[in-house]
């Protein structure tokens, strides 16, 4: 496994989660909405007979369980990611979103860092990158 280049990828995605998260809690408020309940009229409830929900109950509820299992394991990549960054020196995170969560151009990135070579750029770029790869992949990544 190249730990640099899945640095790299996991870094680029983060823009792509928080855009899956939105859609995630629109999923959920859609569940929550169709599935909110209306009254009772199972007449089986308080007779005797035990649980008799139907297959359509529990195909809603596995559906908002999933749900929220999504939502939870998306925020948990997020906030790692974001924590991770956060590590980092001002400068590893700022050419870090530059370049791969906003990806702007290199002359951009250059400025905004005040780096006038762009062999310096690329150094910094790699330290930065592998950086985050360690932090993220831990002792593997060396």
């Amino acid at each position: 496994m190249n730990y640099f280049k899945e640095a790299e990828e996991v870094l680029r995605r983060l823009p792509k989660l928080e855009k899956a998260l939105e859609m995630l809690y629109k999923q959920k408020q859609h569940t929550e909405k169709k599935n909110s309940p209306k009254g009772f009229k199972d007449k089986s409830i308080g007779e005797g007979r035990g649980s008799a929900m139907k297959k359509e109950t529990l195909d809603e509820l596995c559906e908002y369980s999933q749900c929220l299992e999504r939502i939870s394991a998306t925020e948990f990549e997020i906030n790692r990611i974001k924590d991770i960054l956060s590590q980092l020196n001002d400068e590893q995170r700022t050419l870090l979103k530059l370049w791969y969560i906003e990806n702007k151009n290199k002359e951009l990135v250059k400025s905004s860092l005040n780096i006038s070579s762009l062999s310096t750029l690329y150094d910094l770029r790699n330290r930065s990158v592998s950086d985050f790869a360690l932090y993220y992949f831990g002792a593997k990544a060396v």
